[in-house]
């Protein structure tokens, strides 16, 4: 069977130029887009060149043809993980996800980076995290994505040099790919966290509310408490004034009557004298 790369090795051949030229060329350049930003840095910082997205562009045809073959052992290690069977069984299905990946696969192999590509890829970090979908098990799955394609490059690509090119490549890729929805899954975590922190915000104000009010209403039982007891306390002084006169008054009367019992006393005690001289002059009669 006719390797479908064996273009690649005779196109390499015919590129063998010095190592200055090639640095100078189209194909050395590195990938820049103004509206991309920061991003261009880090396509810049893993070495991904106008090369490789043309290397992409021309191994396209033959990566099509293989992407059923790369999808179904991509799969089969995905569902054998209980927790993303279960994510996959809950919020779509396996044939779904299988069409999904290879239009994904194919956008890779057009060798375009542009707003609308990384678009693209923040929305797939969004739905990830939105099924639960953790980072550790995306990375899984995209080496086991990677090495996927490392068979292939192996299995079918005659040459040593042709095949590093290769891996080079599409590690690059790779790599942007996991920096971009790696990125998007750190704002979604991050909005996440000001999310409930601004939940927890507004019910910490709203019980704060709510004490105040409580302790506003109790300030005013608390007044009307103190109010009454002070009406208490007035009204207790009176009955106590009151009645401190009115015992006054029974003091008074008390020592009035000790004094009539004393004059009554007096009085008694000579009538007994009377009696006792009337006695005795009777006697003498």
């Amino acid at each position: 069977m006719k390797c479908p790369f064996a273009w690649m090795k005779r196109s390499l051949e015919d590129e063998v130029q010095p190592e200055v030229e090639l640095r100078n060329s189209e194909e050395a350049r590195y990938v820049y887009q103004e509206p991309l930003g920061e991003l261009n840095d880090q396509m810049r910082m893993i070495g991904l060149t106008e090369g490789d997205l043309q290397l992409l562009r021309q191994l396209r045809p033959q990566m099509e043809e293989r992407l059923e073959e790369i999808t179904e052992a991509f799969y089969q290690s995905v569902v054998g993980v209980d927790k993303l069977r279960e994510i996959i069984v809950e919020h779509s299905t396996i044939e779904r996800l299988k069409q999904t990946l290879k239009d994904h696969l194919l956008e890779i192999w057009n060798g375009e980076i542009n707003e609308a590509y990384v678009a693209k890829r923040l929305r797939i970090a969004e739905v990830h995290k939105r099924v639960g979908l953790e980072p550790k098990w995306y990375l899984s799955a995209f080496q086991n994505l990677q090495n996927e394609f490392f068979k292939m490059i192996y299995r079918e690509v005659v040459g040593e040099e042709q095949q590093i090119r290769l891996v080079s490549t599409i590690t690059k890729l790779l790599s942007l790919e996991q920096q971009l929805v790696l990125e998007a899954y750190e704002r979604e975590n991050l909005s996440e966290k000001q999310f409930q922190y601004d939940g927890v915000r507004k019910e910490l104000k709203q019980n704060i509310a709510a004490f105040v009010s409580e302790l506003s209403g109790l300030t005013l039982d608390i007044n009307e408490a103190v109010e009454r007891l002070m009406t208490s306390s007035s009204e207790m002084a009176d009955t106590f004034e009151r009645t401190s006169t009115t015992t006054q008054g029974s003091i008074s009367d008390a020592r009035a009557g000790e004094a009539k019992i004393a004059e009554l006393e007096d009085q008694m005690n000579a009538i007994d004298q009377s009696a006792a001289g009337m006695q005795h002059a009777v006697q003498e009669l």
